[in-house]
């Protein structure tokens, strides 16, 4: 059996060896989000922490293959909830997945598709906290030898979260971009956030990778780099249309 290729996205972050030692003794932390696609957004939606560096590289890669999770877990939908104890399983473009009892518990089962979308449908006859799952990859670069990332984190974690009541679904497409930002707000992998904290850098790595320079002025610089202000970070994790 022929096991597919999967498809490699990479976002490559450079900075000054001054501005790296400056952030890192004030103390700042990488964080990146994945950005997601949904069909109607909903006043219980916000991304989740894809991924947290303290100790973040002067030259750096993130980078992630095409292949997803949907989840479903026992957490209540709120700022800075934690996905813990999810339940998953795969998921692709144009599937579809629904929550069923099973036993005294829940599990997936298969359900109809959108095309160009994942379907998340909730039949459990409760309520779960839902959204979908990718395995960021985070280590050092050399732009001498442009080295792959050493995948320094190789576990699957939750892109976004969306409270899902009973006979309701979510229709989410994932998205090649990668939101970054510096704060010193400590926020675990997973967590759920539901506003912005800090200004950030939308990076579109939609060809298969993007190059991001941040500058000793505290400024997010590239070709496929757009900067945005705190106030559009949610709109820019969850998009909608």
């Amino acid at each position: 059996m022929t096991v597919p290729t999967l498809t490699t996205y990479a976002v490559n972050l450079s900075m000054s060896d001054q501005k790296h030692r400056d952030l890192l003794k004030q103390g700042f932390i990488l964080y990146a989000f994945k950005a997601v696609k949904t069909d109607q957004p909903t006043p219980k939606q916000g991304p989740t922490v894809w991924l947290d560096v303290p100790n973040f590289y002067q030259q750096s890669t993130v980078s992630w293959e095409q292949d997803y999770d949907a989840y479903f877990a026992d957490v209540q939908f709120q700022a800075g909830a934690i996905i813990t104890g999810e339940t998953r399983t795969g998921i692709d473009l144009g599937q579809g997945r629904k929550i069923v009892p099973v036993g005294a518990g829940y599990d997936w089962d298969v359900d109809d598709g959108i095309t160009d979308w994942m379907t998340i449908r909730n039949r459990s006859g409760r309520t779960f906290t839902v959204g979908l799952e990718q395995v960021p990859h985070y280590g050092a670069k050399n732009y001498q030898n442009v080295i792959p990332s050493q995948r320094a984190s190789a576990r699957t974690s939750p892109m976004c979260a969306f409270d899902l009541e009973n006979n309701l679904h979510r229709v989410i497409r994932p998205l090649q971009q990668v939101i970054m930002l510096f704060a010193t707000v400590k926020l675990q992998q997973g967590s759920i956030v539901t506003a912005g904290f800090s200004d950030a850098a939308v990076i579109d790595a939609s060809t298969g990778s993007a190059d991001v320079e941040f500058t000793d002025d505290n400024r997010w610089k590239g070709e496929k780099v757009k900067e945005i202000p705190a106030d559009d970070f949610m709109k820019s994790c969850i998009q909608s249309g």
